[in-house]
């Protein structure tokens, strides 16, 4: 990395001015914002954004003097295998005697304050880097020409080292160590062999023969017309993850209360009827059930949380599960109810960016994130009911954006009777896999259990006489 010249570099005398580098009355190349969300994010995911950021810059390369001193103390920490926070940080600055200099903990939290995200940070360190690399070229040919007219130095010197200076000047650090990727790859082929399951499987055997289950980091949609099941299809497979998988799994439910998503989560779990739940008949058998489940439900890692609707929140509580509780697995239920703190132009444009930032945040957290959406009910001049990824209302970017779409086909909810192809589609409903990775597409048809909102596997529901046995 370029770091050249850092001697020639005459900062600020004053660290508590906003600007440590000028010419004459002019200031130089730079961007504050991009300087403050690549701090950000060093301290909102360090084991995420660190490592991107020094591929990229060093302390010399911010323009703002108190940003060095933050960078420096943050550095200093990650080099010492410190936990890094804001807590931490201040520590550090105290000890370096920067703390009130750089403007104390008002500025440290101004600074988290207005980093949204550590997605980008990598494209923000880039920025940081193109203005001190043009803040590097302007000194330069400023100092080219101050020795050129004077008069005092010999002009052919004066050349010899300005060619000498240029090529440090631009000397680039390779940003690609085939070494090194070769040795990352290799690890993550063993990790593959060695790990009994990479994937976390959904409970949905079938389903699983198709996607073969969720891969970290990955983003997925799960998409249904009004009444197809696709929050009972939440509801099962998050159920089978944190308890069958013992896997650690957090719901946001945008649309339904936290006590709406425990009826369901209830019946799935126990084979009471979801509307003897919500009509309040429950016999002591039944309420004995439900006491068990529930002694089972408090043990596990099962997270519950409503009444969220605004994007960036949502953001900000998966940020605190996945740092506090190691949570890995998020279902957000659903797309259309979601808004956000900015303003768009229209429907589409939010919905893009939506499913931007949570894609995102899936690889920057290395989580599956799950998004339950609505697809558009027109299909009657079609003659395929089946949906496909065209269905997805005011898609925007979602297609784009996700790994693998999921999408429910539930005649019985539209009033049809028969599948496509025919077949009785009496309790039935078929799961259309039309985005798949690098892996093929299908479909797989389920058994619909609509008292229970369960969606269960046909072949194992055949072999049982008893469907009240729980078929995962």
């Amino acid at each position: 990395m370029l770091n050249t010249q850092a001697k020639n570099l005459q900062f600020h005398p004053n660290p508590n001015e906003k600007i440590s580098q000028k010419i004459g009355n002019s200031q130089l190349p730079h961007s504050i914002e991009a300087e403050i969300n690549v701090l950000g994010a060093m301290m909102m995911s360090p084991d995420f954004a660190i490592p991107k950021v020094l591929e990229v810059i060093k302390a010399e390369d911010f323009y703002r003097i108190k940003h060095y001193d933050i960078f420096k103390a943050i550095v200093n920490l990650y080099e010492k295998k410190v936990k890094i926070d804001l807590l931490t940080v201040k520590e550090e600055l105290k000890r370096l005697g920067k703390h009130e200099i750089i403007g104390g903990d008002l500025y440290l939290l101004e600074i988290n304050r207005k980093t949204p995200s550590s997605a980008n940070v990598h494209q923000h360190a880039l920025i940081v880097y193109e203005k001190a690399l043009k803040r590097r070229t302007v000194k330069f040919s400023s100092n080219l020409y101050k020795s050129a007219v004077d008069e005092s130095l010999n002009i052919v010197d004066v050349i010899q080292d300005g060619i000498i200076n240029l090529k440090e000047l631009y000397s680039f650090k390779s940003r690609s160590n085939p070494d090194q990727d070769a040795i990352e790859y290799k690890n993550e082929l063993i990790r593959r062999t060695t790990e009994k399951d990479i994937f976390t499987r959904t409970g949905l055997r079938s389903l699983d023969k198709i996607i073969h289950g969720f891969y970290p980091g990955e983003f997925v949609l799960i998409g249904g017309r009004p009444g197809a099941g696709k929050t009972a299809l939440g509801v099962t497979i998050s159920y089978n993850l944190a308890f069958k998988m013992k896997k650690k799994a957090l719901i946001i439910s945008v649309e339904l209360t936290k006590i709406q998503w425990m009826d369901r989560l209830v019946s799935v779990a126990t084979g009471i009827p979801y509307e003897e739940l919500k009509d309040g008949k429950i016999d002591k058998n039944k309420m004995a059930e439900i006491t068990k489940y529930l002694f089972e439900f408090a043990s596990n890692k099962y997270y519950l949380q409503a009444e969220i609707k605004y994007i960036e929140d949502i953001v900000l509580e998966i940020k605190s599960y996945v740092t506090s509780t190691d949570v890995n697995q998020i279902f957000i239920d659903n797309l259309q109810n979601i808004r956000s703190k900015k303003t768009f132009k229209n429907e589409a444009e939010l919905k893009s960016y939506i499913s931007n930032t949570l894609r995102d945040l899936a690889k920057e957290l290395g989580v599956n994130i799950c998004l339950l959406i609505q697809l558009n009910r027109e299909v009657s001049k079609r003659k395929s009911k089946q949906p496909i990824k065209e269905d997805i209302r005011n898609s925007g970017d979602l297609e784009q954006d996700a790994h693998v779409i999921v999408l429910i086909d539930r005649p019985e909810a539209e009033r049809r009777y028969i599948f496509d192809d025919k077949a009785d589609a009496t309790n039935r409903a078929d799961l259309v896999v039309v985005k798949n990775r690098d892996f093929p597409t299908g479909v797989t048809r389920l058994y619909y259990r609509g008292e229970l909102m369960r969606f269960e596997t046909i072949d194992y529901y055949h072999k049982n006489e008893n469907p009240e046995e729980n078929p995962f």
